[in-house]
Formats: C-alpha cells, structure tokens, sequence
C-alpha cells in the first residue's frame, strides 16, 4: 500500500471534487407513463448544459474500469481491470456538497491479498463497520464501467466531462453523463461555480428537476446523482432507487 502518513495522524484528502451524474435517458422504458413536459423540457436542458461544458482542448482517454460494488463512502475498482485502488470520502461539505477522499492504490493481486490492509485503511478514516465490509470484500460484487472523459486545467481547478456506459444484469446498456470539478481547495471549487455562468445555470435547472422528482413521486423519473463514484456505483446497483438520490441533493437543494 503506498501511504506516507502515519497512522496515528489524523487522515488528510488527496482530492476534493463535486460531480454530478445525469443519465441520457431519464425515464423508464418500459412505464407506460408519459413525462410532464416541464420536467423533460428542463433534463434535456440539464445535458445540454453539461455538453456545452465539455472543454474543447484537454487531455482525453477511454478505459474500462472495474468497481466492487460497496458503500456510498467507499469504493475499490480496478484501473483498467488491473490496479486496485481504494477511495474513501473523508468528509461532505453541507452546502454545495464537495466531497473530500482520500485515495490509496494498492497493486495488481486479488482483493483477498489486501483484505486486512483496505480494512486497516477504512478504520483509519473512520469507517469501522469491519463484518460488513469483509462480506463486501468477500463476495465481490462488480460492475464494468467504460469511460470516456475529457479533462482540463482552467485556473485552479480541473474540469471533466465523461461519457460512461454499463451493463447491468438482464438489461440494456445504459449511458449516463458525468461532470466533475476537482481541485485542491474547497475555496477554489466554490469561486468557479460561482464564476461560470453555464454551472450557476445548471444549478438551477437540477434544482428545478429534483423539486419536480419531490412534488410527484409516482413520476417515473430516473433521477441524477450528485456524488463521486462510490455513491454512483451503489445508486446504480440499487436499481437507481429513488430516495438514494434524492438523499445525495439533500445539501444542495435550498442552498443556490
């Protein structure tokens, strides 16, 4: 495991980042209901916004990505079906909702090699639920993500923009859009959402949206997902389940 603090230090970040992940197609296809025009007329507002966000000069890539299904506060995937690595949010800001993690990547064996070490880590970072994230560990559940992403510097802050597809079992691929606005410093991340026009726009159309979710809960609405992958990961593995998402726009929505 590559870690140069001490155990007996208290855990520090090594990213903060606030994402959101929007699907393609909001609704499901085989409901027999029709959307409120309102509601589809502000998603589609909601991608097009994002698109528009896509940077038009970064660096870009398309890998696979392999995640054991887990906790909405930690996730394991394997780079590129290979390298381990842990993720493990330290801490959720109450306003805009900026997640701070702490990264570790471990190497190329099976889980069952770093068992003991990933558990160390979770307790270190204040998750000490260890049956429950043996039986995690254990059984191994995965799910196949394909990125593509493009990803720039702007400033203090970088800014990506990926496409992502998966499978789950039974099912049709399923095609979802991510932002996310990564940095070293609270602070910086705020003063560019409070700069750009298009995120301060986006915003307000999701607030709008997820007011729709809240008001008509018998509306069919696959709804977004504000929250770094392990969050993703576990929502899309819960059947998008509906009260997960609402709950991850639970700091944000009275907030902008």
């Amino acid at each position: 495991m590559q870690s140069t603090e001490s155990k007996s230090s208290k855990p520090e970040p090594t990213s903060l980042e606030w994402r959101i992940f929007v699907p393609c197609h909001p609704f499901p296809e085989l409901s027999s209901h029709v959307p409120s025009p309102e509601a589809d007329r502000i998603f589609h507002d909601i991608l097009s916004t994002i698109t528009s966000l896509k940077p038009a000069a970064a660096f870009s890539e398309t890998r696979t990505d392999t995640y054991i299904i887990a906790e909405r506060y930690f996730g394991l995937k394997f780079r590129e079906g290979e390298k381990l690595e842990l993720k493990t949010r330290l801490h959720r800001s109450d306003d805009l909702g900026i997640e701070e993690y702490r990264k570790v990547k471990y190497g190329k064996k099976d889980i069952k090699k770093y068992e003991d070490e990933i558990i160390q880590e979770l307790n270190y970072c204040g998750y000490t639920h260890d049956a429950i994230h043996r039986v995690i560990l254990q059984t191994q559940r995965s799910l196949d993500i394909k990125k593509s992403r493009v990803n720039v510097q702007l400033g203090n802050v970088y800014v990506e923009v990926a496409n992502i597809e998966f499978v789950l079992p039974c099912e049709a691929p399923k095609h979802w859009l991510s932002l996310a606005i990564e940095a070293h410093s609270k602070v910086d991340i705020n003063s560019f959402v409070a700069s750009n026009i298009l995120i301060r726009r986006l915003l307000a159309s999701i607030n709008t949206y997820i007011h729709i979710a809240r008001q008509n809960p018998a509306q069919p609405m696959t709804l977004p997902i504000l929250g770094g992958y392990p969050s993703f990961v576990f929502y899309v593995s819960a059947g998008c389940d509906r009260e997960l998402a609402l709950d991850s726009f639970a700091t944000l929505i009275g907030n902008r």
